[in-house]
């Protein structure tokens, strides 16, 4: 991200993202996903990035990466009629949450 703007810009500080995308001439009222979106300028790519994975540090920590990964790839437990109503469920690591 700072390398796109050229000076150091902390991503996870809104108010410094949007302050380095208005002195590049870009205005944005947030650093919302669906407003960047629409924004054509080198530093929206890697922002976005570095927003999902800090979504994911944030909410599940390296923890969960070792708890849930392994040889590279996420392995839940699923657990068949888990539910009440009869729907599969997860022994953990939020399986179900990924579309």
């Amino acid at each position: 991200v700072s390398r796109a703007f050229g000076k150091r810009v902390r991503p996870d500080l809104p108010a410094e993202v949007l302050r380095a995308f208005a002195e590049s001439g870009v205005k944005l009222t947030s650093t919302r996903r669906w407003e960047l979106a629409k924004v054509d300028h080198p530093a929206v790519a890697p922002l976005l990035t570095y927003k999902k994975l800090y979504r994911v540090w944030t909410a599940h920590g390296w923890s969960w990466l070792a708890d849930w990964v392994r040889a590279g790839r996420f392995r839940p437990r699923y657990v068949v009629g888990g539910a009440v109503s009869g729907r599969w469920t997860t022994a953990g690591g939020g399986a179900l949450q990924i579309p």
